[in-house]
């Protein structure tokens, strides 16, 4: 179970805090849950039908060509079949990729995670200008190389 959230800074503590958010997500990536919920996430993205992933929301259609499209974390809810209505909704609702992710069994620190590498480089997601086949290509690249042989 995680016990630590996210913690901005400000405090004398900042190191500490910091320090522990960085422990408890090697330890989450390497625990049985976060290798059984890597290789789930793999197969979700290797099932879409084509390998793209949208930013900053669950599911919606490309701006370009307006097929369907998923987050990492609605591309596992789609693979664990979830309906595109019930993503469409939790969108509406304000409801991001951590939080349904929280609904789908994630650790808070597993999905605070996987959706940064979703969502931009170094968590400025409002500055990703990544195209939606390296932002897939990218977050495959991070969970594989997150799983641990063996």
């Amino acid at each position: 179970m995680t016990r630590l959230s996210y913690y901005e800074g400000g405090d004398e503590h900042e190191n500490l805090h910091f320090g522990r958010w960085e422990h408890n997500t090697r330890q989450v990536l390497k625990g049985k849950r976060g290798q059984k919920l890597l290789h789930e996430i793999e197969e979700a993205l290797l099932s879409l039908p084509e390998p793209r992933l949208i930013a900053n929301k669950l599911y919606g259609p490309s701006l370009f060509d307006g097929k369907e499209m998923f987050c990492v974390v609605g591309a596992l809810a789609k693979f664990r079949g979830t309906k595109n209505e019930v993503l469409k909704q939790a969108d509406h609702e304000g409801i991001g990729g951590v939080d349904f992710g929280l609904q789908l069994g994630m650790p808070y620190t597993f999905g605070w995670n996987i959706m940064e590498e979703n969502d931009g480089p170094d968590g400025e997601w409002h500055e990703d200008r990544r195209s939606p086949e390296q932002r897939y290509e990218d977050v495959l690249t991070y969970v594989r190389r997150n799983i641990s042989a063996g």
